[in-house]
């Protein structure tokens, strides 16, 4: 009974971290990741619809990884030097903008134009993710950090189910046109709330002067040359970690829903079954994950999390294609890759934050971004060609052998730190 009481009492002391800013954070991916899900569970078909291969369909992530990569280096240096709130609020709606290209896309070639548009509005990331761990106390990060993912995924858990419904009652295209409208309505909203964060930066961290802006700018190649010298010196296994990890996942994710649809022989609506799974599988465990991030460290959370992926990665590039069991191979290895894959994109910021300290944290996460991007755009462009040169299965096997990687140098060169930075 005792114990039932510790952990309730816990329970409540972990949702006291749900004010402030983190707390409207939270709600704007409430309103903003349904949509987001919906989107993914079926983008790469609808682009195909539209007239793409799969290797434009793969192109086409790349040249947006690629301006995304691109974009965070001017947003890190915003981030620091200008503040996180204003990038943060002006930038979502012109996300929520650009979803209009998708909606009304005639051809892949708009889809294209809207990708670009939607990642260079994402040059607010580094400031999203600095005002996040600002935000949050270095002692309670992983907890923070996992109950922003477990409250905006819960809601997530119906969204495959909803665009399945849109596309098997009007068609692939245009139930995706009406999911696409509905991001744009609710990534404006999303903004609207932003719009009451507040700046972490104080007057003094930010050292902006608009007088001597030229100036200031002239020290954005010094600063962030500084900034990548201490990634490469202090971070050198993260590093390589990242860049393996984005590769071989990015190269993968336009991949899945062609894979199982089309070569596996599953229907559409089996698909979007399967990837509510995956949610509800993430959001069972994120909570209790970020706790045990925090009470017994980053690593001995972070090295299990690889070996699921690599586990998940070979089962799911084993899935024999339209036979009675192709379906129960899908349920059992691509829920857990995924969400073993998802915990990552939490696991590295928290480690990340605990090493870098906050007056260099807005540049020093668009470098490893940036690196990251570039690995993942890499990806998706070898991607699509190992899919049709190659098989359809190698891009699978490439995610598992790496991961099977990352585990190795995790386990051997990853160290974490002996002092939290705040």
């Amino acid at each position: 009974m005792e114990k039932g009481s510790d952990w309730l009492q816990k329970f409540k002391e972990n949702l006291g971290l749900m004010k402030g800013n983190l707390l409207i954070l939270i709600l704007s991916w409430i309103l903003m990741m349904p949509v987001t899900v919906m989107l993914s569970v079926y983008e790469p078909l609808y682009i195909e619809g539209l007239g793409a291969s799969t290797f434009i369909v793969g192109s086409i992530y790349a040249v947006s990884t690629i301006v995304l990569s691109i974009v965070r280096i001017p947003g890190g240096y915003i981030a620091d030097r200008y503040g996180r709130r204003k990038i943060i609020v002006s930038m979502t709606f012109g996300v929520a903008l650009s979803y209009l290209f998708y909606a009304y896309a005639p051809s892949w070639g708009w889809i294209l134009v809207g990708a670009i548009i939607l990642n260079a509005c994402l040059l607010y990331q580094p400031a999203l993710l600095a005002i996040r761990a600002d935000s949050i106390p270095p002692e309670k990060r992983g907890t923070g950090f996992a109950l922003g993912d477990f409250f905006s995924w819960i809601v997530c858990i119906p969204a495959p189910l909803v665009v399945t419904y849109l596309v098997s009652t009007l068609g692939l295209i245009e139930g995706m046109r009406v999911a696409y409208l509905a991001a744009v309505g609710l990534m404006v909203c999303a903004g609207l709330l932003r719009l009451l964060l507040k700046e972490t930066l104080s007057k003094e961290e930010r050292k902006f002067d608009a007088e001597n802006f030229t100036e200031r700018w002239k020290d954005f190649k010094t600063e962030y040359l500084d900034a990548a010298k201490f990634v490469w010196k202090a971070l050198p296994a993260l590093v390589m970690v990242y860049i393996l990890c984005n590769f071989a996942f990015w190269g993968c994710w336009p991949l899945f829903p062609i894979f199982s649809v089309k070569f596996l022989g599953v229907r559409e609506e089996s698909w979007g079954f399967v990837y509510m799974l995956a949610n509800i599988v993430y959001v069972a465990t994120v909570l209790p994950v970020g706790v045990l991030l925090d009470k017994i460290g980053r690593k001995k959370v972070l090295l299990p999390s690889i070996t699921v992926v690599a586990v998940s990665a070979f089962l799911y590039a084993a899935t024999p294609s339209r036979t009675d069991h192709t379906l129960l191979f899908l349920v059992i290895s691509f829920p857990f890759l995924m969400f073993a894959q998802s915990l990552l994109f939490f696991l590295f910021p928290a480690l990340e934050a605990d090493l870098v300290s906050r007056e260099k944290r807005g540049r020093v996460t668009a470098v490893l971004m940036l690196l990251s991007s570039v690995a993942g755009a890499a990806g998706q462009a070898l991607g699509g060609i190992m899919y049709e040169q190659i098989n359809q299965r190698f891009p699978f096997l490439i995610l598992g052998f790496f991961a099977t990687i990352s585990f190795f140098i995790t386990l051997i060169w990853v160290k974490e730190p002996t002092k939290r930075e705040a």
